[in-house]
């Protein structure tokens, strides 16, 4: 900021940094002396002092990843002032996101001068993953290749799972549960169904 400093009307003005003008423009602190003269040519002098105050420094740490998947979240802290405001509405130092998008602080020291900061968040939606109902086995059936995950290219879990396949022999008798899941963006999206075992002769 500035401030602009004016000496009383004059024939002529000398200011100890160097300019002739009535007023002056600072920006720095210092002592700043006008001399002014007359139409007599009789002069006297005037000294002002101007406090130009340090704008804060402003940061703003992360406690963990400013990129990750729906359901995390990540603490912004605001470097130390006098007070805080953040782009969100939020007045306290440090805030929890939850949501992707930018977020600035705006931090005030005890001069109140202020300065602000920017940070981004990035979070990543979760995969949206469906798994088609399976039909009932027989527990002598050979196994069997796992389908109906979608999107494709996902991984199939659950008792008597490998490899892609269900085995009703190695899960035994009973309703299983199988997960279907796939990652994208580092995140990972889960569906489930139920198979049933029926006991031989079926």
């Amino acid at each position: 900021e500035s401030v602009e400093l004016t000496a009383t009307p004059a024939d002529s003005y000398l200011w100890s940094n160097g300019a002739t003008t009535q007023s002056i423009t600072v920006k720095q602190s210092g002592k700043y002396t006008v001399t002014v003269t007359n139409d007599n040519l009789c002069s006297a002098s005037q000294e002002e002092t101007v406090t130009v105050h340090p704008l804060p420094v402003v940061e703003i740490t992360a406690n963990g990843p400013l990129s990750f998947c729906q359901g995390g979240e990540v603490t912004l802290t605001a470097s130390e002032g006098e007070s805080y405001l953040w782009s969100n509405g939020e007045t306290s130092q440090s805030i929890i996101v939850k949501q992707s998008g930018k977020y600035t602080v705006t931090v005030t020291n005890d001069n109140l001068c202020s300065a602000s900061q920017e940070e981004t968040v990035t979070v990543h939606p979760l995969p949206v993953v469906t798994l088609a109902d399976f039909a009932a086995v027989c527990a002598d059936a050979e196994a069997i290749i796992l389908s109906g995950g979608m999107p494709e290219g996902g991984v199939y879990s659950g008792t008597g799972v490998a490899d892609g396949k269900f085995d009703p022999a190695v899960a035994g008798v009973g309703t299983h549960t199988i997960t279907y899941s796939i990652t994208e963006n580092g995140c990972t999206g889960f569906a489930s169904a139920s198979i049933e075992v029926l006991p031989t002769p079926c």
